[in-house]
């Protein structure tokens, strides 16, 4: 059974792979008053990763308990690993911050910066052109605010999440 300061990135050798499609992501955005925008001439993006959403039932375990977890507010380029290395001294546990607040891809769940932002405003008005440039950098804005409010698994319970991960991947009961 792993300490939670033992855990390496080999740890993610055990989980199953899966391929992430991100162009239905990356293809339209919704705001938080309904209105939808779509983008096309966007090439096919995927990239493998590991699937360590298999795990529902820990998530949920955990997830449900507003005891194990603060409250935390994205800083402008703060990366999960920072993050992670600035919580638990280390930036091994940036996976839990990921499984927690739902975040498959950095590129579309994540906070990006401002000149990020600014850059793929850029890319769709040029690639697009259906509406401004501030229309794309207003709608992509307001897309990453909503971003920057996370839940952060207190240090108590780093240990039980690790522990249960390991256990569930390695089929110990």
């Amino acid at each position: 059974m792993p300490k939670s300061s033992g855990v390496e990135y080999t740890y993610f050798d055990s989980f199953s792979n899966v391929t992430i499609d991100l162009t239905q992501y990356i293809a339209s955005i919704q705001t938080s008053t309904g209105i939808d925008y779509k983008f096309t001439n966007i090439q096919p993006v995927k990239i493998p990763m590991a699937n360590f959403f298999d795990h529902t039932e820990i998530i949920s375990k955990f997830i449900n308990n507003v005891l194990f977890f603060d409250s935390y507010t994205v800083r402008d380029g703060q990366r999960p690993e920072d993050i992670s290395f600035d919580t638990y001294g280390t930036v091994e546990h940036f996976w839990i911050l990921c499984i927690f607040n739902n975040v498959k891809t950095l590129f579309n769940d994540w906070v990006m910066t401002e000149p990020q932002l600014q850059t793929l405003a850029e890319y769709y008005y040029k690639t697009e052109n259906l509406y401004t440039l501030q229309t794309y950098y207003d709608l992509l804005h307001e897309r990453n605010e909503n971003k920057r409010n996370i839940i952060l698994l207190k240090n108590d319970y780093l240990n039980d999440v690790v522990t249960s991960f390991y256990n569930a991947v390695n089929g110990i009961s």
